[in-house]
């Protein structure tokens, strides 16, 4: 298994030049990859993951071809907030839809 660490460690850069956010980093090994953000905070938590990963599974897909994994997932882990609402079935299914990457949203990330 490879861990790729991306925020601080990749430049995604937007089109005045700034940096763009981007996810923690991501897991590879044989035909996976998973993406992972991880918060430390308790407003807006979810939403900020899940633009982060969004942007870096974007900027990636530009410049590799996600087809190469059979098994596509993206990890929105918070462990300050461990026992949050499970209502994102729309969240979830909505990347899904655009990413063909499974989301999971939870306090711990389970391989």
């Amino acid at each position: 298994m490879t861990f790729t660490a991306i925020d601080n460690c990749i430049a995604i850069l937007r089109a005045d030049g700034s940096m763009e956010r981007r996810c923690d980093g991501m897991l590879t090994y044989t035909d996976n990859i998973i993406f992972v953000e991880l918060k430390n905070q308790r407003k807006n938590w979810i939403s900020d993951a899940v633009e982060q990963l969004k942007i870096t599974i974007e900027c990636f897909t530009k410049h590799h071809d996600l087809n190469l994994f059979k098994r596509k997932r993206a990890f929105a882990c918070n462990k300050k907030h461990p026992n949050f609402c499970t209502g994102h079935k729309e969240t979830m299914k909505r990347f899904f839809d655009t990413y063909k990457i499974r989301l999971n949203i939870q306090a711990k990330i389970k391989i």
